[in-house]
């Protein structure tokens, strides 16, 4: 099925004003993350080596791991809280526009994300190859989305999906790191280039679905 231009403005334009303004939140946390550490590094620099003790052990766990993880799962949570009402819109309505006797929750699927594959696959017809790359990385991310709703960023050997996540951590060492890990289980750590990189990813997908 042929996607009209005004379908593909829609999902174009509203999601594009999202991220743009996620992005600039991202900026926001990122700079108050930076601007923390360094004040905590100059106080412990006039305080003698018991209290530096304390201080810089404090520091440790709020700024190198827990608290910077709580604001980068938040925004990465507003992420695809706008990623998914928009898609599902989109998808809705391309069933709509096909006449589908099925609307987008009537289709298997385990999640939203699952079921508006199935409408580019099977009713758009998107040759999945060309958006791999990009629909590969927004899912797996997605997944790791989910682990900081439903398991504080914990990751344990019993999840179903603990090896499938755990081989795409370990392969974009510049986006996550492993912390208080142990040989079942560990936190998720995610990095400052994370956000930013999944943002390029799906306008690289937005640009790519726009020129179908």
């Amino acid at each position: 099925m042929e996607i009209s231009y005004p379908l593909k403005s829609y999902l174009y334009n509203n999601l594009t004003y999202s991220l743009i303004g996620l992005r600039e939140f991202n900026n926001v946390i990122e700079g108050f993350l930076k601007e923390e550490k360094n004040k905590n590094l100059l106080a412990t620099d006039n305080k003698n080596l018991d209290v530096i003790s304390l201080t810089q052990g404090q520091y440790d766990i709020d700024f190198s791991n827990s608290f910077p993880d709580l604001l980068r799962s938040s925004n990465l949570i507003n992420i695809f809280s706008s990623f998914e009402i928009n898609f599902k819109t989109f998808s809705e309505q391309i069933l709509l526009r096909s006449q589908s006797p099925f609307s987008l929750r009537d289709l298997k699927g385990n999640s939203d994300f699952e079921k508006i594959e199935i409408v580019l696959k099977k009713v758009v017809k998107i040759n999945f190859s060309e958006i791999e790359n990009e629909w590969d990385f927004i899912n797996h991310s997605r997944l790791i989305r989910n682990k900081f709703v439903h398991h504080k960023g914990v990751m344990h050997s019993s999840q179903n999906d603990f090896n499938k996540l755990t081989k795409f951590i370990d392969a974009n060492e510049n986006y996550f790191d492993k912390y208080l890990e142990s040989d079942t289980y560990y936190h998720i750590k995610i990095k400052e280039q994370f956000i930013y990189q999944l943002i390029n990813i799906v306008f690289s997908l937005l640009e790519k679905i726009a020129k179908i």
